[in-house]
């Protein structure tokens, strides 16, 4: 029986070696749900990112795991470094997951919908969340964890995000992010994002581009706008699940 997922063992930090059930159709589907090997970078027009496609050919937009993955990664991460946000991430995971080894290493997996639902927020803010960010993600697990967030329809992601903006902490970064790192999606653009704005200018050797004038450009990278913005990342950071900086705002 497919267990729904492959079996991946770390060799370094360059190879990875998934092992799966001997189902050749069902491996592939976990393995592009995933890892998205199915994905291929579109011919740019706007010559920048076709540059950095060149530079970085290999690129696939690693994922979350799910949506709930998604929204858990991106409102802790919401107005905080990538390093602080990784610490409030570990310590939910040391309060609810047990510990696995593998290759000498400890990991443990993210807490569930249900598990936050039913935590405290006293508990959550033990995190290093703030009041308010423990709140608005206790209520999004309660939301999730009664079924009362659908999936996104492929043929009205705008509508999702929309509808995702009546829970708290959720604004158009947030909502985008779980789209991009929850799911995979190939063209949804995290507007507002710092640390993406950092990345073009550098990229583009324009110290005077303004958020609006990034949004317009983005226009130039449908229908990838994900993978512009993550080639854009990884020529700043060297990492392409990077987690962006969040307006303050949300």
């Amino acid at each position: 029986m497919h267990t729904g997922s492959l079996h991946r063992t770390i060799i370094d930090r360059r190879v990875l070696v998934a092992d799966g059930d001997g189902i050749v159709e069902l491996d592939g589907r976990d393995d592009s749900r995933w890892l998205h090997t199915n994905v291929a970078h579109t011919d740019f027009t706007d010559p920048v990112i076709a540059a950095l496609s060149q530079q970085f050919p290999h690129l696939r937009p690693l994922t979350d795991g799910g949506m709930w993955e998604g929204l858990f990664s991106a409102i802790t991460a919401q107005a905080v470094s990538l390093h602080s946000a990784a610490a409030f991430q570990r310590r939910l995971c040391e309060a609810f997951s047990p510990e696995i080894e593998a290759e000498g290493r400890i990991f443990r997996s993210l807490p569930t919908a249900q598990d936050i639902a039913d935590a405290s927020v006293e508990l959550l803010r033990s995190s290093g969340l703030t009041t308010k960010r423990a709140e608005g993600l206790k209520s999004v697990a309660t939301e999730m964890a009664r079924g009362n967030i659908p999936s996104p329809e492929a043929d009205d992601i705008d509508g999702w995000m929309i509808e995702l903006h009546k829970l708290p902490m959720v604004g158009k970064w947030t909502s985008a992010s779980v789209l991009l790192w929850g799911l995979g999606h190939d063209d949804v653009y995290p507007s507002g994002d710092v640390a993406l704005l950092r990345a073009a200018k550098i990229a583009y050797n324009d110290a005077s581009m303004t958020m609006r004038d990034l949004d317009k450009l983005s226009e130039q990278w449908r229908p990838q706008r994900a993978i512009a913005a993550r080639l854009l990342w990884t020529n700043l950071l060297g990492c392409g699940w990077y987690i962006g900086d969040t307006p303050i705002s949300e």
